[in-house]
């Protein structure tokens, strides 16, 4: 009878642990948002909070809250669907860097291309994009630093101006409307006139490839490096966190919070003097490799991975009560406990889905497409004990525990 009852609490409180987890997370991959969003690279949100999401290989996505539109290289202006990074200009105006294709100007009713046969931009591979506060847009490209005020393009590169290497990686401006450039031989600042370059012969970096950029409310740089983790710099001192670590993506919600993705180590949350760790063993992030993240007005932290794009907010993702029920009831998984096999029975809207199993040491040991209303998903292989079960719908992340017999 003992044993039964430590079975039974155990169960218990997985199963509370994965409800919460289920209500703060919403995965969307291409059974449920009805474009591809594997390799999301950027993510930008517009001042209607629009999300527009770029992807490596699928082109760019916009998601309204309830629809999802793609635009690729088939049926828009779009002439590469590899796009590297994203930039807003007064919230509306998307600007657009692809992989071998150019710059993209993209209004809502117009596409403009930008390439190096039409225009002054040095390369058309465009890796960083930022707007200044007078309008003008820096292009960080794989052969320098372009600025286009909307006529007149200026190059800088290393040859014509004081920047360490013409392949950069990030970039980001301060309040003071200087220009902090990421390249793969240091960090540069131009502040219209002058560079400082700092490097690891002569600052705190440990590292000269500098992959991305951003500042907080007091001012101090956040800067993410490869395989050396991220440094706050406060104009004197340099600190490094989470050394070994490759830093794909910093952002800072309202509170001061740094969340960082990593390029194995999942998504990190920093709140000054403790680190809260997010990876897809103990939460509903689909994937630890993180690229981008963005973070909109309700709080809601988008998360772009290789294999999928994750929504996380602490109160929950979902927008009512009436929702999360219809979320929990839209499918049943049976029996529990099972022994060799489990079925999954899908409402009608969600007959295409995806189911992946974990042990408790956070270790997929089963995934399996799912077609029609009631799939059985054989177990008879898998060792006696507890799982968890997350189930990707047209709905978004479902997550169930269940007993292996």
């Amino acid at each position: 009878m003992k044993r039964i009852f430590i079975m039974i609490s155990v169960m218990l409180s997985i199963t509370s642990l994965v409800y919460a987890q289920s209500n703060q997370w919403t995965v969307y991959r291409t059974v449920n948002s009805d474009v591809s969003l594997f390799n999301t690279l950027s993510i930008v949100i517009d001042k209607n909070d629009n999300k527009w999401i770029s992807t490596s290989r699928y082109g760019l996505a916009k998601y309204d809250g309830t629809n999802w539109v793609g635009y690729n290289s088939s049926n828009s202006g779009m002439p590469n669907n590899s796009i590297v990074s994203l930039a807003l200009e007064e919230g509306v105006t998307k600007w657009i860097g692809t992989q071998d294709s150019g710059l993209v100007k993209f209004d809502d009713r117009s596409w403009t291309i930008y390439k190096t046969t039409n225009s002054g931009i040095p390369s058309n591979t465009v890796s960083s994009i930022v707007v200044d506060r007078d309008g003008n847009k820096w292009i960080g490209t794989v052969n320098g630093l372009a600025k286009f005020n909307g006529t007149t393009w200026t190059v800088f590169n290393s040859s014509n101006s004081g920047l360490p290497n013409n392949i950069i990686r990030s970039l980001v401006i301060d309040e003071n409307n200087t220009i902090w450039v990421g390249t793969i031989s240091g960090l540069a600042k131009f502040d219209g006139t002058s560079w400082t370059v700092f490097n690891t012969s002569n600052s705190g970096l440990r590292s000269n490839v500098i992959l991305s950029l951003t500042i907080d409310s007091n001012k101090d740089k956040w800067i993410g490096t490869s395989s050396y983790g991220v440094v706050k710099y406060d104009g004197l001192n340099w600190v490094t966190y989470l050394a070994g670590n490759t830093i794909y993506s910093i952002v800072i919600d309202r509170s001061g919070n740094k969340w960082i993705g990593t390029s194995s180590g999942g998504l990190m949350m920093f709140n000054g003097s403790d680190w809260r760790t997010f990876d897809n063993s103990n939460s509903g992030l689909p994937d630890n490799n993180v690229r981008s993240i963005a973070i909109d007005r309700m709080g809601t932290k988008w998360v772009g991975t290789s294999y999928g794009l994750a929504a996380y907010n602490e109160n929950g993702t979902l927008t009512s009560i009436d929702e999360y029920i219809s979320t929990k009831n839209s499918l049943k998984v049976y029996p529990v406990p099972a022994k060799d096999a489990l079925n999954i029975e899908l409402q009608a809207g969600n007959i295409t889905s995806l189911v992946e199993i974990f042990n408790t040491n956070g270790i997929k040991v089963k995934d399996q497409r799912l077609f029609g209303n009631v799939n059985t998903i054989y177990i008879d292989d898998l060792a006696v004990g507890f799982y968890v079960v997350k189930i990707f719908t047209k709905t978004g992340l479902i997550v169930k525990s269940i007993i292996k017999q």
